[in-house]
């Protein structure tokens, strides 16, 4: 996928820090800007079978990549289940360039390495998490009816860095947490005279949650509660 390279951005958005004292001693006061740049990871699969006619309300793939909003967390650590969040930023309004975040240094180590998660397209849902990298993994978050077409694919990335102002920007590659289906059917080898009219499609038992990591195998956990039918079509 493309780079977004339009324009760059310096936002600092919200910022949020432990409420435990020590560990706010443990990093400066002053932020300390990090710009990153964003591209999207190509679909898993067989391409071959995407053909160039979009079905009705079928997404582009320049919309599939689309980042309306990006949420940046700052762990301390190096993505271990216990390492508790430090920053919290949400960028809204589409993202059309590089990003630059303002991230927390430690005090007693500089160059201690710093755990970055980024979640893209999924509002507001995050942007005031607190807790351990561990309950973001196991958070469940809710499937919108129209994610998609409204609030885009919802898509992750995590990056380990040392937090300085002197590094150029980080290039960060986004992966989709969505599977695409597509249903099509062809005629054309059907025996002379025959014809198929498909009068409904399905799809039974769908999640109807999601979270950042799998957590349960299967995924998600078999619960009646997060299961149900999508309408038919």
């Amino acid at each position: 996928m493309s780079k977004y390279n339009i324009l760059q951005l310096l936002i600092w958005g919200i910022f949020a820090i432990s409420c435990n004292d020590s560990l706010k001693e443990e990093f400066d006061s002053i932020q300390t800007p990090v710009t990153f740049s964003f591209h999207t990871k190509p679909m898993a699969g067989d391409i071959g079978t995407r053909t160039d006619l979009l079905l009705t309300n079928e997404l582009s793939i320049e919309e599939e990549a689309r980042i309306n909003d990006l949420t940046v967390l700052q762990f301390d650590g190096n993505g271990n289940r216990d390492d508790k969040v430090i920053v919290v930023r949400y960028f809204d309004g589409g993202l059309n360039g590089d990003v630059t975040v303002g991230l927390m240094r430690p005090k007693t180590d500089p160059n201690k390495s710093q755990f970055i998660v980024f979640v893209a397209n999924t509002n507001k849902e995050l942007s005031s998490f607190s807790g351990t990298y561990g309950s973001l993994c196991d958070k469940l978050i809710a499937i919108q009816a129209d994610q998609a077409s409204t609030m885009g694919l919802v898509m992750k990335a995590t990056q380990n860095i040392t937090v300085t102002n002197s590094l150029s920007a980080i290039s960060i590659t986004l992966t989709r947490l969505m599977a695409k289906i597509k249903f099509t059917y062809d005629t054309t080898t059907l025996p002379v005279g025959a014809s198929f009219t498909p009068t409904r499609l399905q799809l039974f038992r769908v999640p109807f949650y999601y979270s950042l990591e799998t957590t349960s195998t299967p995924y998600p956990a078999v619960d009646p509660d997060i299961f149900s039918d999508y309408p038919s079509v």
